[in-house]
């Protein structure tokens, strides 16, 4: 546990490390960003009447470049790159992202950044317009109506610098270290009569998946699912030829919901909970592998064959924090720490007939599922 929490230690360096590089970046790029909206404001002044009617989009662009179409895939000569979508904006609400390729109008292309703007021009706000749009590989239509905007907001436009995204969706693949309390488990398996060893108490490795999307103010629903196996045997010590088999499991999974805080454009924190179910399940054998179909009824009644599954489950909450860094539009790194509590669905194991009923196992100990979670992984979305 020690090493993994100094994995986790030396990650959490790196990753402030490089949000404070990004940062310096950034605020580089602002002041840039900050001096062109000035000169293209001062340049082309708006009075009260024009501000309502000029059609707006809350986008800010820039010119592809070849390097970059190349990156995102994209074969077209013509177009422009959005690299900011404003909060609140008609394409925030049209659902425009970072990273998207505008190349057309209506059916009119937009080779650059200027003819987009005398394009747009010839449009007012509340007007409709089809909008040509290169996203993930793939070229599609949205329909989009122009909004309208006030000095307020051209104001507020000069000061911000880039809007920090909290992201739209992903999907991961998802390792988790879960550190339960297995001494209930291992008296089991450890005992003088089955002598299958120790599970490790150090903590398990839980392997699975996890996705979420955005349902609006850096609020995103999702779920996830993780589960680890373990199988041991050997042969019955007091009847060598049979052989014992035991393999345990326990899982986890459940609605997540999480509140997203950007930092930088690249360096993402949230915090949020995961709300489900957990499970743990010993399954054990007892094998002489002497199998014949005429005698078998035999076998199941009178042999020492055996074989049965125990199982314990619980209601599980576990809240968390997570840090991402992304490196490029599609890929981040994560790393998460969280708790899972859990609440006891009964007090005993029990075992589970062919038919689904349980049946208690009497002496069984209230084993709890809860422990220290901890997660890094690759993010891929955003």
């Amino acid at each position: 546990m020690k090493k993994h929490l100094l994995f986790i230690l030396i990650l959490g360096c790196t990753l402030v490390s490089l949000a404070a590089q990004a940062t310096k970046e950034e605020e580089n790029d602002d002041k840039k960003v900050s001096a062109k909206f000035e000169i293209n404001i001062n340049e082309d002044p708006i009075n009260e009447l024009s501000t309502y009617n000029k059609p707006y989009m809350g986008i800010r662009h820039k010119d592809i470049t070849l390097p970059k179409a190349k990156e995102l895939n994209y074969n077209g000569y013509a177009g422009i790159l959005i690299v900011d979508v404003i909060p609140g904006s008609p394409a925030w609400q049209h659902h425009l992202q970072e990273e998207d390729i505008l190349f057309c109008v209506d059916g009119k292309e937009i080779t650059d950044s200027a003819t987009f703007h005398k394009i747009i021009k010839n449009y007012s706000a509340g007007d409709k317009v089809i909008l040509g749009i290169f996203r993930d590989g793939k070229t599609n239509e949205v329909e989009f109506t122009f909004g309208s905007r006030n000095k307020t907001e051209l104001k507020i436009e000069e000061k911000t610098c880039k809007n920090k995204s909290a992201g739209y969706r992903g999907i991961t693949w998802l390792p988790m270290f879960v550190f339960l309390d297995m001494e209930d488990v291992n008296n089991l398996i450890a005992s003088d009569t089955l002598s299958f060893g120790k599970l490790n108490e150090d903590g398990s490795l839980q392997q699975g998946i996890a996705g979420k999307f955005s349902i609006g103010k850096g609020f995103f629903l999702g779920g996830q699912y993780s589960s680890y196996k373990d199988v041991k045997k050997h042969h019955n010590q007091t009847n060598p030829e049979y052989q014992l088999w035991m393999k345990y499991k326990n899982q986890m999974g459940g609605v997540t919901l999480d509140k997203r805080i950007p930092i930088t454009k690249n360096f993402i924190s949230s915090a949020g909970l995961m709300v489900g179910g957990a499970k743990q399940i010993m399954e054990f054998q007892n094998s002489n592998s002497n199998f014949n179909w005429d005698s078998l009824p035999s076998t199941i009644t009178h042999s020492n064959n055996t074989h049965f599954e125990i199982t314990k489950g619980y209601l599980t909450v576990q809240p968390r924090f997570e840090l991402m860094y992304r490196f490029l539009p599609w890929l981040a790194l994560r790393a998460e720490i969280g708790y899972a509590y859990s609440y006891n669905l009964t007090n005993y194991w029990k075992v589970t007939n062919i038919d689904g009923d349980p049946v208690e196992i009497k002496g069984s100990p209230d084993t709890n599922f809860q422990g220290l979670t901890l997660s890094i992984g690759p993010w891929l979305g955003f």
